[in-house]
């Protein structure tokens, strides 16, 4: 069931790159961020209503739930939306797929021994990495405009903040005093949301803004319900479960549904480089996760 959790949400943040470019054909990203998150509230806020769950949270917990929310969601997602504006989705991709290494370092400085990197982690870790560009390079469009450059630095910011959300929650969701996933993403949409919403406000004027087409509406769907509510809750179970390190590989899983939706929506066959970039990748995560794939999950 674990291994289901992990190609789910990885299968549900494929697409999400794609998705958030639609949504910026009409809307900035501040008010973009504001609708995914809206929707991924408004879907959290019925579920949690009709199947009668209810939290209860001490101070300290909303706290510690809030700080992760923010570089979970509020930060990492506006620098996406606005980093978006001026790199390729691919370029993103690629950036996103740095999520582990990221990870990889602040252990080797802040976690418990239990859960830092092995040689073969960290092995298994870049050679994932290098599959990633492998599948998404032939595609780039080189350009050194200081946009890109600069569009380059805010989503390596988020990658980084991503990193710092995965160490935040995986104390969440553990130890004496751990939150249940459900209290967790929620409270992390809804902190998020309200941060996000004070700042469309203030900098944006999303009232003037409005959908233009059909794509755009349907891409803030995607993004509220798929790649927010669902993947997140999908992917925050495992960390518990399996460690942040391990539970973080699912970022190089998402080259491979990527082309799999190629092939069922294009109908095209995945390119030379794109057949080597999974090889890498299925060997890296095997190399990462050996000597965990003995035990039970």
């Amino acid at each position: 069931m674990n291994w289901l959790y992990f190609l789910t949400g990885s299968a549900l943040w494929g697409g999400s790159f794609v998705a958030i470019k639609f949504v910026l054909n009409d809307f900035s990203p501040l008010t973009g961020v504001l609708l995914r998150l809206a929707v991924a509230l408004a879907f959290f806020t019925v579920y949690f209503k009709i199947a009668g769950v209810r939290f209860r949270l001490s101070k300290q917990q909303m706290y510690r739930i809030w700080l992760a929310g923010f570089f979970a969601m509020a930060l990492p997602w506006y620098l996406l939306f606005w980093g978006e504006r001026f790199i390729s989705p691919a370029l993103a991709g690629i950036i996103n797929g740095t999520v582990p290494l990221w990870v990889i370092l602040l252990n080797f400085f802040y976690n418990r021994k239990s859960q830092r990197p092995t040689p073969a982690q960290i092995m298994g870790l870049m050679l994932g990495f290098f599959g990633v560009a492998t599948i998404f390079a032939p595609k780039l469009k080189v350009s050194y405009s200081s946009q890109e450059f600069f569009g380059i630095v805010a989503v390596t910011l988020m990658a980084i903040s991503y990193a710092v959300s995965g160490r935040l929650t995986s104390r969440i969701l553990s130890g004496e005093s751990k939150v249940s996933p459900f209290a967790n993403i929620f409270h992390q949409i809804l902190s998020s949301f309200v941060l996000v919403s004070i700042g469309a406000v203030l900098l944006e004027s999303p009232w003037k803004q409005s959908f233009s087409d059909y794509r755009s509406v349907v891409s803030v769907i995607y993004l509220g319900i798929g790649s927010s509510a669902l993947a997140y809750f999908l992917i925050y179970r495992l960390i518990p479960i399996w460690g942040l390190v391990r539970a973080s590989t699912a970022n190089y899983i998402v080259p491979i549904f990527s082309i799999l939706f190629q092939i069922l929506i294009y109908k095209e066959t995945p390119s030379l480089s794109e057949l080597s970039g999974v090889s890498l990748i299925i060997s890296g995560l095997f190399l990462a996760n050996f000597s965990q794939l003995k035990k039970p999950a």
